[in-house]
């Protein structure tokens, strides 16, 4: 699993490496993080701890700590194998529980979709940006 991080001034790019990413390992969900920090968008996958990886995924608390140590969560990322770009209740549901947006592509339609809890802290403006490249 490639746990590099993703740093580019293009959101566009960033989007491309969770894609390429997720349809690589098309098998099994793929979920990481997205966030920014100053003026760049940074996006790191995570290790899928799920102990069924091909229904939902589970990210380990520590690898999100560090993550938000080191930047600005925008987002929680992860990919849907079988299923269209949709968000299922469990994902609306810890969505909202932690006030932060999931990113979520679904290989099965080549599709990214984004659910914003109906509270949460990520400046507008980014949310926005990332909205514009659904």
């Amino acid at each position: 699993m490639d746990k590099v991080l993703k740093i580019d001034h293009n959101l566009s790019e960033i989007f491309k490496y969770f894609k390429d990413h997720s349809d690589r390992y098309f098998n099994t969900e793929c979920c990481g993080f997205l966030g920014f920090k100053e003026d760049q968008f940074i996006a790191q996958m995570a290790e899928n701890r799920s102990p069924e990886p091909q229904s939902f995924f589970c990210v380990d608390p520590v690898d999100y700590l560090k993550f938000c140590h080191d930047y600005t969560m925008i987002a929680i990322f992860h990919s849907h194998i079988n299923t269209n770009a949709v968000f299922s209740e469990s994902d609306k549901f810890a969505s909202e529980a932690i006030c932060l947006p999931y990113l979520m592509y679904s290989v099965q339609e080549n599709k990214f979709s984004l659910y914003i809890p109906e509270n949460h802290e990520i400046d507008v403006s980014i949310l926005e940006k990332v909205q514009g490249l659904l």
